[in-house]
Formats: structure tokens, sequence, C-alpha cells
């Protein structure tokens, strides 16, 4: 991430400083353009103080956070800690399972292994024993300590590292602050608003949802392309969702540690576990940027198995232009942007195409090139049956630059090599009525509508701007 921010010279990042004191003027944070936030930072080794003034504050500093001390936020929960360690290793072992997740027990503890990339285990030790009132300091840990202690567990198995990425130990507790965000100013994300056990990552996704879910507003909001309201939604659809992993990350520790648990046990709470870390199964409520006729309905009958201020769920589609199969979590990176999701059903049938058409005409006259709006179109006909260029020009763009995007059209058809991806059946679409699914920059649904309710999307993107327009624009600029 830091080597991304290097490669793009958009932002300098200054180590070995630390924030030393903040003031706010609450005169001008309800204005867009004000700097209400003065904060000085210190340089830890020379003690030079330098004095910033911001728009925003966003603390990602961790359990013990300072920003989230200095404003005396509180931190609810449990406050009986156990003592876990966490290490990515490259492993040389005679253990047979190290390439499956696995977990093992024993009178000297716990450890679960995660298979990563690059020949990566990451494994999860408790150091005692999953003791929840636990007298180990977990900063006098180190990784020859977690190593010496898996091989302890998984004995009579050896153990050896052929090298150590990273490791890190954690004193857990299952906690929650009261407040995300302050003056909708200030946030906080990461550990420094939830603390619970790091196992299968559940942590360490949930705090880049934290990132994703603020850093997309925020640019919006910097940018003027969205009304301040937006960064309301931060604390409205995060801390439930911190406050439901704390309450399932406490079953899930007691359950995990118990050595009576079984194959079948582990293997539910494991997978239940995955709706924290993929983020899948969490539905943000009703809001701004989530529009539903039903609050927290589970499904749409456009698209039965899809519901507003869900994610939309991965699957396979093939490229239209080049037949090349992708899955859709490859292909629809988080990049800032809106995305209209177009199923248009089988555009080989003439309702489907002459529908299709008239809904190309709508976009051109609704939507400028400019409005920073992707639109994707995934058809249901078979690929061989469809023309790219014989489709409206609107589902696939020009640009006096790089020319045709091939890269906007696909089909749910079976591919060379990988099979059927179905995605209108994954998603509950019927190929005689299609529909319209617009994702957030984050992933998440905004709203579902059929080919007839096209002005849900202007009234969308109308509630979203900031200061009032006129109705009679009906253009959705991003």
């Amino acid at each position: 991430m830091v080597a991304n921010l290097y490669k793009h010279k958009t932002v300098e990042v200054s180590w070995n400083t630390q924030p030393v004191s903040l003031q706010i003027d609450p005169l001008t944070t309800d204005e867009p353009e004000a700097y209400p936030l003065t904060i000085t930072v210190q340089d830890r080794e020379t003690h030079v103080q330098e004095t910033i003034r911001a728009k925003y504050v966003v603390g990602a500093d961790g359990a013990h956070s300072w920003l989230r001390k200095y404003l005396n936020i509180g931190f609810s929960g449990d406050l009986t800690d156990s003592t876990w360690g966490v290490m990515n290793l490259v492993p040389k072992t005679d253990f047979p399972d190290i390439r499956k997740v696995f977990v093992v027990h024993s009178s000297l503890g716990t450890v679960m292994g995660v298979p990563r990339e690059d020949k990566l285990v990451r494994l999860y030790i408790s150091m005692d024993g999953g003791n929840r009132h636990t007298s180990i300091d977990a900063r006098s840990v180190t990784a020859e300590i977690l190593l010496k202690a898996t091989r302890a567990i998984l004995a009579p198995y050896t153990l050896d590292a052929a090298r150590i990425t990273w490791w890190s130990a954690y004193c857990v507790g299952q906690r929650v602050a009261d407040e995300f965000a302050r003056h909708d100013r200030i946030f906080l994300a990461g550990d420094a608003v939830h603390t619970h056990s790091p196992k299968a990552g559940q942590g360490m996704n949930t705090s880049i949802q934290d990132g994703y879910n603020i850093g997309w507003k925020l640019r919006y909001c910097l940018e003027q392309k969205a009304s301040r309201a937006l960064l309301s939604t931060y604390q409205t659809e995060r801390r439930p969702i911190a406050q439901a992993l704390i309450d399932f990350d406490r079953k899930y520790l007691e359950s995990f540690t118990r050595r009576d648990i079984t194959h079948h046990e582990f293997l539910e709470a494991y997978i239940a576990g995955q709706r924290f870390t993929t983020g899948i199964q969490i539905q943000y409520p009703w809001s701004l940027i989530v529009k539903t006729k039903q609050f927290l309905t589970p499904a749409h009958p456009r698209a039965t198995n899809l519901a507003p201020g869900k994610r939309l769920p991965d699957f396979q589609m093939v490229n239209q232009s080049d037949a090349v199969p992708i899955q859709a979590y490859h292909r629809f990176t988080s990049d800032g942007r809106f995305r209209l999701l177009v199923f248009p059903g089988d555009i080989s049938q003439e309702i489907a195409l002459s529908r299709f058409n008239l809904l190309g005409d709508w976009l051109i006259s609704h939507l400028p090139q400019t409005s920073g709006l992707e639109i994707i179109t995934i058809h249901g006909a078979r690929r061989a049956d469809v023309e790219l260029m014989d489709l409206h020009p609107a589902f696939r763009p020009w640009s006096d630059e790089d020319g045709w995007n091939y890269w906007a059209v696909y089909a749910d058809d079976e591919s060379y090599h990988k099979g059927h991806g179905h995605v209108y059946e994954r998603c509950g679409i019927s190929k005689e009525d299609g529909a319209l699914v617009l994702l957030r920059p984050d992933g998440y649904i905004s709203l579902i509508a059929s080919f007839e309710e096209t002005d849900e999307l202007i009234d969308f993107f109308d509630g979203l701007k900031p200061g009032s327009r006129t109705v009679l624009e009906r253009r959705a600029n991003l």
C-alpha cells in the first residue's frame, strides 16, 4: 500500500511522527470548505513540531489509539483478555495438513493454520491455552517464542521456518468504541474502534472494510461530488457491524478453544466467520446511498438473490470481445467509481434487445460521458449470437485516446476452459425481465431497479449531490 503511494506520488508519508494535540473549531465544522481541525505533530527523534490545518482527520492508529483517547471516546466490551500470536511463515514441516485450514488442540494450547499465497501459511497460536484471564504480556512475545509454542502444540510433528515474513502478538478483547466519528470531521477506523481475536483474518478484513467505507466517501466530499451528509453514513453503517463482529467473536473464541469441538462444529464456526471476513452477509441499512422500498428487505423481486445494502456475490462472466472469462471481483476493482450493472437478459431475442437499446438512448441523453459512472453489461444470450459492434454505443463507449471499450460487455455463457458462471441464476435475475444494479465504489449495492424505473437512478444521484439542483436537468453528474 505504501509502495503504491510512493509510486503515484500523491501522498507523502511521514514516518516516526506522532500527534500531540488537536483543536476543533466548532463554529466551522458544518461549513463544507472550512478547515476546522488543527493538529500538531512531533518528530519522535528531533522533537520538532509541525502544525497542520485539516478538513478531516482519520485515526487508524490501533487498539491504543491516541486519537480515540484524546477525544475521550469510550471503549465498551469485555476487558478480560487472552493472548494470541500470529505469524506468516514458509513452513518446513512433516505435519500432513499444513496446506489446509486446520486447528490443533493440546494441553499446551491451540494453533490454527490458514494457507496463504507464495508458500506462506498463517498461524494463530493461543499462548495461554485460551485462558481469558491471562497474565502473559503480549509485548514480551517474540517470533521465536511463537515458533517454539507452535512446535510444542504440534508435537510429535516437527516445524521449522524457512522464513517468517511477519508476526505479531495480541492481547485479545472484544471491545467497540462508543463513537466512530466526531462532527463528521474526525473518523476512527480499524482496531482504533473495535478489537477482537485476529483469527482467520476477520480483524484485518474488517479494518480494510472500514477504510474502504470512509475512504471513498471522503474522496467524494473533498472533490465536491457529494453532500457532507454522505459522511454520516460511515458511523451508521460500520458501528453496528463492529458490534455484531464483537458479539460473534466472543462466541467464536470460546468455541475455537474448546478441546471437545467436533470437525462439523469447527467448520460451521469457520464458515460463519467468513461473513465478516468477506462482508458477503453484511447488509447496510437504508440511507442516502442504500435505497430500498422495504427496510432491510432480504431480496429484490427483480434480483431475488441480491439486496440493497449487501455486497454483490462473486461470479464468473465471459468477455464479449475476446471470450476470456473473469471473476466479477477481479473486474470490479475499487477505483472510486459507481458502477451500473445492466442485466438485459437474452438480447438475441428482439424484445430484450429493443428494451436494451431504449435504455442506451436514455443513458446517452441523461448521463454525460463525463459522469464518472461506469456502465457494465452482462447479457444472458449465447456469446456467439451477439456482435459487440452491433450493440448500442452507450454500452461500448468510445474514447479518442483508447478507442472502443472492449471490457464493458460480458456474457453469462460457457467459457472455453472454466465452465459456466450461471450469473443470472446466482443473482436471481430473470432473462426475460432483466434488472439494473447500482454498485457503490466499495462494492455494496446501492439500489436495484427494473428497466422501467430509470428515474430512480436520477433521484439517487440528485440526492447525493451537494446543494440544490433543478428537476428539469435530470442529469447524474458524479
